[in-house]
């Protein structure tokens, strides 16, 4: 299957020449606009930013990890000395997941920290109202059904990246994928701040989180002073 997918590169902005890229990864019914404040912020920081763009609604989740996956092995052969870090938001972060989860364990030495965004690791309850609610919805919204909180969604089968540093950083306010259907048994850490779904990566205390997990693997618990 040949989905179509592009990819923007925010150069390195920051005095030194850096040796990591940043992958950024948006989420459903939305576009790599929606990463690029976000991005544009990393790239000050030192980093060059890939902004991932996909056709959210119209594939499945799998048909989306596989993509990404070859992008993401075309990167590594374009870039073969430098880390790879992943920082997603909702649905990309289980694309992102997945499509780690499917590379060699010689390809995952590669890949240093995946920030994960509001996912909905453990399923969307509004994804299963809406289901319910409005039964047709799937046929424009593919990936919608594998979201939701149902046990048998697919969401729930998705396996973790090993040897990969997650770190989950969820909005208090967020009503589609709230702190409890976020977390991961593997996470090396987590954060809740006071944020909804829709604009959390562009949330001041979501982009220091970011950067101490950049740099410490790990969220400065001071941030965790939701304000």
């Amino acid at each position: 299957m040949s989905i179509l997918n592009r990819h923007y590169l925010i150069k390195n902005k920051g005095m030194f020449q850096c040796d990591q890229i940043v992958v950024l990864v948006h989420g459903l019914i939305r576009s790599h606009r929606s990463m690029y404040r976000l991005g544009n912020y990393l790239s000050k920081k030192g980093y060059d930013v890939y902004l991932y763009d996909y056709p959210s609604t119209k594939y499945f989740i799998n048909d989306h990890s596989t993509q990404f996956q070859r992008f993401i092995e075309t990167l590594f052969l374009e870039n073969p000395n430098k880390k790879f870090h992943f920082i997603t938001h909702s649905l990309g972060g289980i694309i992102t997941r997945e499509a780690l989860s499917k590379l060699s364990s010689q390809q995952l030495n590669k890949c240093d920290c995946l920030i994960m965004l509001a996912p909905p690791n453990k399923g969307s309850s509004l994804a299963k109202i809406c289901i319910k609610i409005v039964p047709f919805i799937t046929s424009f919204i593919k990936p919608l059904a594998e979201l939701s909180s149902e046990q048998d969604a697919y969401v729930h089968q998705i396996a973790i990246p090993k040897h990969v540093k997650i770190g989950i950083i969820a909005g208090r306010f967020d009503a589609k994928t709230p702190p409890s259907a976020t977390h991961l048994d593997s996470q090396r850490d987590s954060i809740v701040i006071n944020s909804a779904h829709t604009f959390i990566m562009n949330h001041p205390k979501a982009r220091k989180a970011i950067t101490s997990f950049l740099q410490k693997s790990m969220f400065n618990k001071a941030t965790n002073i939701l304000k």
